[in-house]
């Protein structure tokens, strides 16, 4: 459940706001409210909230067929992207929303793929399950991604599994001080110049795994050592069950 101090926060932002914090933390080409569907006797537009193009930008546009459809086809072409749905909370709506969101951009533009992303401000822990089953993304403001896709999940899960140490002691509790997070950024760093030795390593920290993967991976841009770092957190919270 979340705390009282993330629902006060999360409950301040509307949609809009969630999709603007979205595009700011993850960066990218950000096209907001997308349509898709052909207009006709028996079929009317469809609107997606974003579509988010990864390489590129930072920079966020309202999508305007008239004068962008040429421009947004030619991004997306043989390129995997990123179909957004926003609610404040998650919800079957949403999560719905975005397979039928991901099947429609697919259907209508030449894209390698479209990853289904829900962007909430609380999450819900058994829907939460549901969309890891289904390959959904899940991201609040105040957690990140709480729910990756199933590969980056898989490779993180045997990448931590296949580590050597005498015990896992790692905090379990929510790094509401960041305090974490800050760990694991410090030992990735420490990877790019520095060896730890057999003691340091013998026990399974958020320090030692920042600098284990750091060391497997080299240096890295901050969002992908943010990614890695809630892609942890989610394996952490999977095998102790918090």
């Amino acid at each position: 459940m979340p705390s009282d101090l993330e629902k006060q926060s999360t409950e301040a932002y509307d949609e809009h706001e969630l999709l603007v914090k979205y595009s700011e933390r993850v960066g990218g080409i950000l096209y907001m409210e997308v349509r898709v569907g052909k207009h006709g006797l028996d079929t009317e537009a469809r609107l997606i909230d974003a579509v988010r193009i990864p390489s590129g930008g930072p920079r966020q546009k309202r999508f305007q067929k008239s004068e962008d459809q040429e421009e947004f086809g030619n991004l997306i072409s043989g390129a995997e992207v990123e179909v957004v749905e926003v609610k404040r909370e998650l919800g079957r709506g949403v999560i719905g929303q975005a397979v039928v969101a991901k099947h429609l951009l697919e259907m209508e533009y030449d894209t390698l793929m479209a990853v289904p992303v829900v962007v909430c401000g609380e999450g819900d822990a058994l829907l939460e399950k549901v969309c890891r089953g289904m390959g959904i993304k899940v991201w609040t403001p105040t957690k990140g991604f709480i729910v990756p896709q199933r590969q980056e999940y898989e490779i993180v899960d045997q990448i931590i599994d296949g580590l050597s140490y005498k015990e896992d002691i790692r905090y379990t509790e929510p790094d509401e001080n960041e305090f974490r997070k800050a760990q694991f950024k410090r030992g990735w760093q420490a990877a790019q110049g520095q060896s730890y030795g057999s003691e340091a390593l013998a026990k399974l920290t958020w320090n030692n795994l920042g600098y284990r993967i750091g060391k497997l991976l080299g240096t890295a841009s901050a969002d992908l050592i943010d990614r890695m770092y809630d892609l942890c957190v989610e394996q952490q919270k999977s095998k102790v069950g918090r």
